[in-house]
This record gives C-alpha cells, sequence and structure tokens, in this order.
C-alpha cells in the first residue's frame, strides 16, 4: 500500500478526534470555569460574612439571637409574658362576638351602640392593664423568646403584643364615650409605653409589628380630634410624644441586617451551625431543591449591604433610592448565576423573596414617618383654633404655635406635596379638614379637594378637627 493511500485515512482518523475530544474539552472547560467561579465565590462570601462579624454584625440565626438579646432588656420580661397571655386569653373569650360601631370613637352624650360591650371588655381588661402600669419603663424593648430560624422565624411574641394593644385601644374608647379627657390621656400614654417595649429592630417583620402599634395610637390621636375633647396643655402633651421616632437610618439597618443574616445562615455564615439550603421553604415551595451556587449567594448578600448603607430612611428620596436598587441589583442577581448551578431557574427565587420585600419596607418607613408629620399638624391646627379663636387660613399660619410650613408636607411618589387642608362651615357644623395621598388606592398625590367624611378608600388619609 503506498503512503497517498495510507494519508486519507489517517486525517479522517484525527478529524474523527478532534470532533469526539473538542467537545470534551469544552465541556471540561465549563466546567472547570464553573469550579474556579464557586470557589472565588465562596471565597468573597466567607469574607463578605467576616467582615460583617467584625462589626458585630448578625450573620445567622445564633448571632442575631445575641443582637436581639443586647437591643432588648430581660429586665420585665417574666411579667411581660404573664400580661400578653393574660390578655389573649381575655380577648379570646370576646373575639368571636361582632358588635356595631365597636371600632368607632362616639363623643360623650352621643348613643354608642358598642358601649355595653366595651365596657365589659375595659372591666375584664383592668387587672391587666394595672399589671402593665407597674412595670418598670426602660428605652429598651422587652425580651421576648423569638426563636430565630431564618425565614421560617415564628413571631407569635409580635402578634400577642398587639392583641394587647386592642385591650388599650377599647379603653380610649370607653373613656372617649365617657368624656373624661385625664383617663384617655393616661390611656394613651399607656399605649405609648407599648411602643417602646415592642420596638424590636431586628427584622423587617419585628419593624412592622411594632410600626402597627404606633400607628394605631396615631390614628386614635387624630380621630379623637373630630370633637371638642382635648385642653391646650393635653394637646401639647399629645404633640411631645409624637416626635421623631428615633434613629430611622439605624432601624434600616438593623432590619436588613436581620433579613441578611438569614440569608448567611442558610449556608452556615460561618457561625458553627449550619442549614441546609435544600430544607428552606419560600411561598409554599423549596428555595432551592438541588442547592444553590456561592455566586447568586454572593451577590444577593452584597447587594443588601449595599441597600443597608442607603441613608435617608422615611424620604422620598430613600425610598426611591430602594426602589432603584430593585430595578438594578434585580437584573444583576439573575445574572449572577453560577454556569454549574443546576437548572438556571432556580436563580431568581431569593432575588422574588429579598427585592420586593424590602421595597414594600422601604415604602413603610415614608408612610410611618408621612403619618408621624400628619397627626402634629392636626393636633397644631387644634392648638391654632383654641389660641387665635379661629381655624387657621393655610397651614403657613400654623407657625404661631411653632410648626413650620417644612413639616406640613407628604412624602409621596411625586416628592414632597403639602398636605390638602380646608375650612367647612355649613349649617353650623365649623370645621377643619386635612388629608393627604390616599394609601389605599396608592395614588402617591395629595387631591386638591378633601374626600368624602367617612370615605371606605381612605380610612386613614382624611382627620376632621372641630
Amino acid at each position: 500500500m503506498s503512503t497517498k493511500e495510507l494519508v486519507k485515512p489517517v486525517a479522517v482518523e484525527r478529524a474523527y478526534w478532534v470532533v469526539v475530544i473538542l467537545p470534551l474539552l469544552a465541556v471540561a472547560a465549563v466546567i472547570g470555569f464553573g469550579v474556579l467561579q464557586e470557589t472565588f465565590a465562596k471565597r468573597e462570601f466567607r469574607d463578605l460574612v467576616a467582615r460583617h462579624v467584625s462589626n458585630n454584625e448578625p450573620v445567622g440565626n445564633p448571632s442575631l439571637t445575641k443582637f436581639f438579646d443586647a437591643e432588648t432588656t430581660r429586665e420585665n420580661s417574666e411579667k411581660w409574658q404573664k400580661i400578653t397571655a393574660a390578655a389573649n386569653a381575655v380577648m379570646g373569650k370576646y373575639d368571636g362576638s361582632t358588635v356595631a360601631e365597636m371600632d368607632r370613637l362616639v363623643p360623650a352624650n352621643s348613643q354608642w351602640k358598642a358601649s355595653a360591650f366595651a365596657q365589659e371588655l375595659s372591666d375584664a381588661s383592668q387587672p391587666i392593664l394595672d399589671e402593665l402600669r407597674k412595670l418598670d419603663h426602660n428605652d429598651k424593648a422587652v425580651w421576648v423568646p423569638i426563636l430565630f430560624g431564618g425565614i421560617d422565624t415564628r413571631y407569635e411574641a409580635v402578634l400577642e403584643s398587639r392583641v394587647l394593644a386592642r385591650l388599650i385601644i377599647n379603653e380610649f374608647r370607653v373613656a372617649y364615650n365617657m368624656g373624661d379627657t385625664k383617663r384617655a390621656a393616661e390611656v394613651l400614654e399607656l399605649l405609648r409605653v407599648l411602643t417602646q417595649a415592642t420596638d424590636w429592630q431586628c427584622t423587617a417583620i419585628t419593624a412592622f409589628g411594632h410600626a402597627a402599634i404606633v400607628d394605631l395610637r396615631r390614628l386614635l390621636i387624630c380621630q379623637s380630634l373630630a370633637n371638642e375633647f382635648w385642653t391646650e396643655d393635653q394637646l401639647q402633651q399629645l404633640r411631645d410624644t409624637l416626635k421623631p421616632n428615633g434613629d430611622l437610618d439605624k432601624r434600616w439597618r438593623n432590619m436588613v441586617a436581620g433579613e441578611r443574616a438569614f440569608l448567611s445562615s442558610i449556608v452556615g455564615g460561618g457561625e458553627s451551625t449550619e442549614l441546609s439550603i435544600r430544607s428552606v421553604v419560600f411561598d409554599g415551595r423549596p428555595l432551592a431543591p438541588f442547592g444553590y451556587a456561592h455566586v447568586h449567594l454572593t451577590a444577593t448578600l452584597s447587594s443588601l449591604d449595599t441597600i443597608a448603607s442607603q441613608t435617608g430612611a422615611g424620604t422620598y428620596q430613600h425610598k426611591g433610592a430602594v426602589d432603584q436598587w430593585q430595578v438594578d441589583q434585580g437584573s444583576r442577581l439573575r445574572e449572577h448565576v453560577s454556569i454549574n448551578g443546576i437548572p438556571f431557574a432556580l436563580g431568581n427565587q431569593f432575588s422574588d423573596y429579598y427585592l420586593p420585600h424590602l421595597r414594600s419596607a422601604g415604602e413603610a418607613f415614608v408612610r410611618w414617618e408621612n403619618r408621624r408629620r400628619w397627626a402634629l399638624t392636626a393636633i397644631a391646627i387644634k392648638q391654632f383654633q383654641l389660641q387665635e379663636k379661629r381655624w387657621p387660613r393655610s397651614l403657613d399660619e400654623l407657625d404661631r404655635v411653632g410648626w413650620t410650613a417644612s413639616d406640613t408636607v407628604s412624602e409621596n411618589n411625586y416628592g414632597s406635596k403639602p398636605f390638602g387642608y380646608q375650612v367647612v362651615e355649613h349649617d353650623g357644623d365649623n370645621h377643619a379638614i386635612l388629608w393627604t395621598a390616599n394609601e389605599v388606592k396608592q395614588e402617591g398625590y395629595v387631591s386638591p379637594s378633601p374626600p368624602e367624611e367617612h370615605d371606605p378608600n381612605q380610612p386613614q388619609a382624611t382627620v376632621y378637627i372641630r
């Protein structure tokens, strides 16, 4: 056989091996790159967690527990748990009852259909409220047993405190219906003590639970202005209790730190205990049934670090920054999936959990601050009316009672806009109306005219002052 006759089979054989080997080499290269990608991502993840540890920030469930312990006091913990248990027992007897007008503030000398029921509940609540009055007040929130377990953490203690708030609110309605301003003021102070005791700054859920109680107190104050009730001195005392609720930026950082600790805990977070990422369930399904790539975990943790450092919590600018962060980081997180990640579709699961969660929190911080300024403005209007014997012609006149124009604005989707204000004189009913943006419809702007009284679409956006 000649040399020329051998060349063709050899060339074909080499081509065959090239065809076979090249795809294998390509697969090996992809796998190798993925391994390197994961190796560096895991190292970066551990470095991020180490930085949090050095800053005494929670990085998992054990350290989140230590963080919570440091931010709370055990001084009245045992008594507190007995009080909340008793409140739940009392409310459990009345919860199934449906009583007309139970949730209304009815002034003295007016018929209140729920009066007998409310008085019965008030009588049953007195031993509980008496014990609450005896507690030594502390600047720190009271310690309660919260077993941190990532996104599966149970918050019974937060829910129980809201039941106690319901008893206090009922007590206020009874006092209001009796025309007893001294008793009503004492009850509002008791509700303020409750907000201080439940000020657990560690996760989004605890932040929302605390804010709900704060909002209930502000709402009661606003509703109470619908009738002649408070004296000038009492109005000033109420106004003094509605000062800014601490350092909002610190609250924001603590909340994001707690959520970030849940993420760190899934892969150990540098702590001794390590959860199985396959066991974490979100929205009724496993968060990552096949495991998770450190590439995406690192990108998510880094993203949470970015938003935790955002300042200006409670302002429109902060909310806008959080919204933009969701857009930017959402795309970024979806891109950071390991080449070796088992399917790419799983790369969005953490994003789906954290991004809407924190965006809602950003909106809530703005809403809480708006409602605080709104309640203060309403009080200032009534103070002006008592002092000047007339309603202010505009909110600018409130500077006579120490309230500046910059305080009478609402942060919303269109920036800072003044609250709506109007004086109504009709058939002897002389009153003022203060309104803000419609939070239920989330329109984001303050309408030029006041909504109808008792508009179900604006339960917390209008206050009537008489």
